[in-house]
């Protein structure tokens, strides 16, 4: 059985991180069957669960800020999500049962890292960033910078997550989000696509793509976003969108689908925003 450390406040936390030879956690849903299949060892956790000022979704000056160990059942609850940042909502409701997402973080699920990580897709299209926080301050960093591949991020020995950070920018914004799995619940994505966009008479005014589960990073397709933006909203130009998602993403096989199956998944969900 491992150590377990679990402070009350910021103060208490700070000088005990230690990413290198400790486990930082509050929701535990991907450590509990990590450590019991044998996939992680033991180490000394600190359970940060307890730290209520990391536990709260509020607005500052025109940025939503989302703590720590907010559980994404809280964030897809939360009038300030609901309002402004509707495809995050949608994203977290795809994730796991309501058992798990009544434990399980969003700053827990851009630490994993994964690209099919649904969480990860939303923000990268919110263009959200994050506060990272270590005994020595604070420093700010974009979701996409954040990550570097499947499971490696830049955060350092001493850092954590405290705030995930969205932007109003989007507000007004349409948006569309779903995800392709081999079963109808509890899916892990065999493809992902979000998509917020603004139309006007008509005419996209501007569109941001991300495709997840098709690469080591959430993919956004800026060829496609360069091409839809000031066309018209019809078919026409969405199948020509879909040729250049084809071009544009090298996806792999793997024991869920095969890379040409993803491929096609993918030009396929452009499609869907006919349907809105």
């Amino acid at each position: 059985m491992s150590e377990v450390f679990i402070p009350k406040t910021l103060d208490e936390l700070l000088p005990n991180i230690d990413n290198k030879n400790k486990r930082l956690a509050a929701g535990f849903t991907d450590i509990i069957p990590a450590l019991r299949n044998n996939k992680l060892q033991y180490k000394p956790v600190i359970n940060i669960n307890n730290i209520t000022e990391i536990k709260r979704i509020f607005e500052d000056r025109g940025r939503v800020y989302i703590g720590g160990n907010v559980t994404l059942s809280e964030i897809i609850d939360s009038k300030l999500i609901k309002e402004d940042f509707r495809i995050l909502a949608e994203a977290l409701k795809t994730i796991g049962s309501v058992q798990i997402r009544n434990r399980a973080t969003l700053s827990g699920n851009v630490q994993n890292a994964s690209p099919s990580g649904d969480g990860i897709l939303a923000l990268t299209l919110l263009e959200a960033s994050l506060i990272l926080t270590s005994i020595e301050g604070e420093s700010e960093v974009s979701v996409k910078d954040f990550i570097f591949g499947v499971g490696k991020t830049c955060l350092k020995n001493n850092e954590f997550i405290k705030y995930i950070v969205l932007n109003k920018k989007f507000s007004g914004y349409k948006s569309y989000f779903e995800k392709v799995g081999l079963r109808g619940a509890m899916v892990i994505a065999v493809a992902s696509m979000g998509v917020v966009y603004k139309l006007e008479n008509g005419k996209i005014n501007d569109i941001k793509i991300a495709f997840g589960a098709v690469s080591p990073r959430v993919l956004r397709i800026s060829a496609a976003e360069d091409y839809l933006k000031g066309k018209e909203f019809n078919e026409i130009t969405l199948l020509e969108a879909s040729e250049i998602i084809g071009k544009a993403i090298s996806p792999i096989d793997d024991l869920r689908a095969s890379a040409e199956y993803r491929r096609k998944v993918c030009q396929n969900l452009i499609l869907r925003l006919l349907e809105r």
